[in-house]
């Protein structure tokens, strides 16, 4: 609706007119200019979406880089999520690698020796010559045969060596039997339990 404001002049003063407002006329230019707005904004979320999305292969999840900051946002409109952290799985780790011992049992080192008989004293009844002392038991004719000698006592305790344990050779101990430790040659990860068998500082793969 038009409206017309005038007002009288002061006596003897020319009448000036006055500018009238067109409310309908304000309307249409306010939409107008709302309509520019939303269609550059449309334009501009387009571009960008073409500019910057990734997509991957089968229908996948597409990553906006012009999400908002720390976040991802999912293909759809999904919502955006707080960014993962450096790991890509729970539980990743470097391994640390222990070489392993194996116990290495050695026998006793020996050696042959020549061990010589050993001797000990006895006592037994004898005969013996009256004239040389000499033991003449079963050997009586004998050497009065060759002596000339005839008087002999029997039965006369002699204390003689007689041989206890003969000479033989035998091993003898020079060292010990013993147990050492050594490097099995497996390396096993303390954290988890994974082993190789190549050194981890010599850079070959497992």
């Amino acid at each position: 609706m038009d409206t017309e404001e005038s007002k009288a002049a002061p006596d003897g003063a020319p009448e000036t007119a006055r500018p009238t407002f067109n409310a309908r006329a304000a309307l249409g230019i306010a939409a107008a200019v709302l309509a520019c707005c939303a269609a550059a904004a449309i334009a501009w979320t387009a571009a960008s979406g073409q500019g910057d999305s990734q997509s991957y292969a089968d229908g996948g999840p597409v990553a906006v880089s012009g999400a908002v900051s720390g976040g991802t946002e999912q293909a759809g409109g999904g919502s955006s999520q707080p960014a993962k952290g450096a790991s890509t799985r729970v539980g990743d780790h470097a391994h640390q690698w222990v070489e392993g011992v194996e116990t290495v049992h050695h026998d006793a080192e020996t050696e042959q020796v020549e061990v010589p008989a050993t001797y000990k004293s006895v006592i037994e009844d004898e005969t013996v010559c009256n004239t040389c002392q000499a033991v003449v038991t079963g050997k009586v004719s004998e050497h009065q045969a060759q002596t000339g000698h005839s008087s002999f006592t029997t039965n006369v305790p002699v204390e003689k060596q007689v041989v206890d344990q003969e000479a033989h050779t035998e091993d003898r101990v020079v060292k010990e039997a013993w147990d050492e430790e050594v490097p099995s040659g497996v390396w096993t990860c303390s954290t988890c339990g994974a082993t190789r068998d190549t050194d981890p500082s010599s850079g070959a793969s497992r």
